[in-house]
């Protein structure tokens, strides 16, 4: 059986993956090289060389080519919406903050769109809007925002605490949770960062009637 890669990485430092699951806190404190170490003394693997372009790399170039004809044959009105963060929230970290909730933070948090795109939605500042695709639905304010990019929505994450007694300021101004509009499950990250896709996720918006 083939040595596991973790134990080629501790076998320098005479380690085993055993032995450092029976250390306190399943870590070990190595002792510092006494003089500048090369780059060809620290790479682990048996042939001193670095794959540049690992399967898991390939896989990746080959879904990027998909995206980019994908993206070529999508239909020019569709919207993308993205995370937004302002001073008055940054992730659910300020979200129970009462003095952070005012004026037209109160409120909760808005869908930021282009004018052209409010205009031809039917939407004007104000008005309630339905922001849905496949993955879910949110029914929130419009915000008119001549900085958004035509063709770009955004919604500030961090709400949604409407069943969350615990945090009463955040359970009084809810606002809407973002992530219901985000993909989840098999193909909703990105599997060389490990970081799910939370921007650029298309949906559709219309006035709430």
């Amino acid at each position: 059986t083939a040595q596991p890669v973790i134990e080629q990485f501790l076998e320098p430092s005479q380690l085993t993956l055993e032995g450092l699951r029976s250390m306190p806190h399943q870590s070990a404190i190595l002792p510092q090289p006494e003089r500048e170490s090369f780059y060809q003394d620290l790479v682990a693997f048996p042939d001193k060389k670095v794959d540049c372009c690992p399967g898991l790399f390939a896989e990746g170039l080959e879904r990027c080519e998909t995206i980019f004809k994908e993206l070529e044959g999508e239909d020019p009105a569709q919207l993308k919406i993205i995370s937004l963060r302002t001073n008055y929230m940054h992730n659910s970290n300020l979200a129970n903050m009462r003095a952070l909730k005012e004026s037209r933070h109160a409120a909760g948090n808005p869908l930021h769109i282009h004018p052209v795109d409010a205009q031809r939605r039917g939407l004007i500042e104000g008005d309630l809007a339905h922001v849905f695709n496949s993955h879910g639905r949110v029914t929130t304010p419009v915000m008119l925002d001549d900085t958004m990019l035509p063709g770009v929505v955004a919604l500030s994450h961090g709400y949604g605490q409407d069943r969350a007694p615990g945090v009463r300021v955040a359970m009084s101004h809810p606002g809407v949770n973002v992530n219901r509009l985000l993909p989840t499950g098999l193909g909703s990250y990105e599997k060389l960062s490990n970081m799910s896709h939370m921007n650029g996720v298309p949906v559709a918006v219309e006035k709430a009637v």
